[in-house]
């Protein structure tokens, strides 16, 4: 069974998928962002399909039929064993959005459409299901990353990156939010809005909370999309020898109520790189333009993803999972469990286990978190105390818990 490598791609197979494969099964294809596996050699072990942070890789019974047909007509190469790179046909493009007419009726376009400068237009999907206000009337929907060539994408690229509060009964947008502006790092929003009543400062708030694969926590006000405490438009490093690269100078960053930076779902700076591979590596800032040789957390794996978020109208609190899996690391993962207090932004406790922190925490009403640990080696169920953080129960089931 041939496998493939999409268009997809992010590029960091160096760490995530040619550096798993076990019997060194990939070539490159005429354009270096794609790979295709011998399926000669691939003895199907799938390591590199579990580990791609993107879901890139597909077996070729389950392509579309471009990418099919491409295999099936250069299957003589895998025959002969010549280098793959040496043929003069590439994989087929995808269709993207610019193939699909769009005119100044579209609605958002007027606001959309200035932030995308050099033709590129790709990205910006869905990941999960929207969360629904039926007594706002308001849907809210968690918009994903842009991808492809960067240099063709100058501008904030809305709305990817973004929270997007729509009608509930035409779909009109009401307002927006993005969270990251000109995505290069693969920070989307992996997991839906989750929606909530509090109080701050003795007024009532009706309040969104949404978890970034950037590693923050953004708390909105969902009547308005206003941020219920400050989130500052910081200055991030734009250097960057990439011909045709325009970083976006500034990036959201989420404030508690005291105006301190939030502190973060997972870490923003890389930890416990082993010393070797520190060697001809760079630890970068986050939000650093993408170079080579770069350490820089969170990373495409890393951050909060797709787990779900917990509220708990007892504690107050909201509740967090997250992965800390910096690019390029040379360690396995961690997981991160977090509760913030909403009111404030602050903090509230912390823990970490082995493994991802993939699986979405669950808050009863007996004053209970309970969450799993996903690991290649042996998943964990924890039981913590809801308000404190305290670990209360450890059970071992033998196997990642990712859901």
């Amino acid at each position: 069974m041939a496998h493939v490598v999409t268009s997809r791609c992010i590029d960091c197979r160096y760490t995530e998928c040619c550096s798993v494969c076990p019997v060194d099964c990939f070539y490159e294809l005429h354009d270096p962002k794609m790979l295709v596996i011998d399926p000669d050699t691939c003895i199907d072990c799938r390591e590199c399909v579990q580990k791609c942070p993107v879901h890139a890789i597909y077996e070729a019974d389950e392509l579309p039929d471009p990418y099919r047909e491409w295999i099936e007509k250069n299957a003589d190469l895998w025959e002969s064993g010549e280098n793959i790179t040496e043929t003069k046909e590439a994989l087929p493009e995808a269709k993207t959005l610019d193939e699909v007419q769009r005119n100044e009726k579209d609605q958002g376009w007027d606001i959309a459409g200035p932030t995308w400068v050099g033709g590129g237009r790709e990205g910006g999907g869905i990941w999960e299901t929207p969360s629904i206000d039926p007594e706002l009337g308001m849907v809210y929907v968690a918009v994903g990353n842009p991808f492809g060539d960067s240099t063709k994408r100058s501008g904030v690229n809305l709305f990817t990156d973004s929270v997007l509060a729509l009608s509930l009964e035409d779909g009109q947008l009401q307002w927006y939010y993005q969270l990251v502006h000109h995505d290069v790092w693969d920070y989307d929003n992996g997991s839906q809005p989750i929606l909530f009543d509090m109080e701050v400062d003795g007024t009532p708030v009706k309040a969104l909370a949404q978890a970034n694969k950037n590693g923050f926590l953004y708390i909105l006000n969902r009547e308005t999309g206003a941020p219920v405490h400050p989130i500052v438009e910081t200055p991030v490093s734009t250097e960057t020898d990439r011909e045709g690269e325009q970083p976006w100078p500034t990036q959201p960053i989420p404030q508690t109520a005291a105006g301190v930076p939030m502190e973060p779902v997972s870490p923003i700076v890389p930890e416990n790189i082993p010393p070797e591979h520190l060697a001809g590596n760079t630890i970068v800032p986050i939000f650093t333009p993408r170079g080579p040789d770069q350490i820089f957390a969170p990373g495409s794996g890393g951050g909060a993803s797709y787990a779900p978020m917990a509220y708990s109208q007892q504690t107050g609190l909201l509740y967090v999972s997250a992965i800390d899996r910096p690019f390029n690391s040379g360690r396995g993962p961690r997981g991160f469990v977090s509760a913030f207090d909403p009111t404030t932004g602050e903090l509230s406790w912390q823990q970490i286990f082995e493994g991802y922190g993939q699986s979405g925490p669950v808050v009863t009403a007996g004053g209970l978190v309970f969450v799993g640990a996903g690991s290649n080696i042996a998943g964990y169920f924890y039981a913590f105390d809801a308000e404190t953080g305290e670990e209360l129960r450890k059970f071992n089931t033998g196997a990642g818990v990712f859901s």
